[in-house]
This record gives structure tokens, C-alpha cells and sequence, in this order.
């Protein structure tokens, strides 16, 4: 996906069927980035928030299912961090509706929805 769809001048945005991660001129250096990065399974996002806290990250959203009415689809699994300058770092998992409700049945009652 481009911004302007006629030339990417502004923005890019990388995905499959729909965009992942962007690249764009609207955040100039040294305003604070929010940089998601797409995650295969929860095992994985998981991983990413103990890895970036090990290196020195501070938690910004541990890892869990995010509430819908805060605007997120059903099934974004993510985990949030913020990196040494402050960025925030986001690793995610969108599982279908079926994988999400299976899951959250074996795991009984409760999902989690942390900031993020």
C-alpha cells in the first residue's frame, strides 16, 4: 500500500492482506515511533516482550488479548514495550475467531487486556 496510491511519496506500507508494517514521512526524527512487527503465534509474542525486557525495555502492555471495545478486532494478541528512546515496540498475533475462542476456552475464564 502506498500514500498517495500514485507514487508512495508519503508512506509505504508492507503486508499480505493488509499492512504490517509502514514506513512514512509524518513522523519526523525524534518524535516517539509506535513500530509493530506481525508475530506467527502467541508462543512468539510472548518471546518478543521477555526478550525486549531483558535487553533493557520497559513494559508498555504485557502480553494478552486486547478488548474489542478499546477498538482492537477479535483475536489481536500483542505485547507492548518501550525501547531506550522511548518508542513503543509492538508484537502481534491476529488469530481468527475460531483459534482465539478455542484457546480462550482451554485457558479458562478471562483474557487479558492490558494497555497497548
Amino acid at each position: 500500500m502506498q500514500l498517495p496510491e500514485t507514487d508512495g511519496s508519503d508512506a509505504v506500507g508492507y503486508g499480505v492482506d493488509y499492512p504490517v508494517f509502514w514506513i512514512d514521512r509524518f513522523h519526523p526524527h525524534g518524535v516517539k515511533q509506535h513500530i509493530a512487527f506481525m508475530a506467527q503465534t502467541r508462543a512468539e509474542v510472548d518471546a518478543f516482550h521477555a526478550a525486549a525486557l531483558k535487553a533493557g525495555g520497559t513494559d508498555n502492555g504485557s502480553p494478552g488479548l486486547r478488548d474489542t471495545a478499546k477498538d482492537y478486532p477479535p483475536g489481536y494478541y500483542a505485547a507492548f514495550v518501550l525501547d531506550p528512546d522511548g518508542n513503543n515496540m509492538e508484537a502481534v498475533v491476529r488469530e481468527s475467531a475460531s483459534i482465539t475462542s478455542s484457546i480462550h476456552s482451554r485457558e479458562g475464564a478471562g483474557s487479558r487486556s492490558t494497555r497497548g
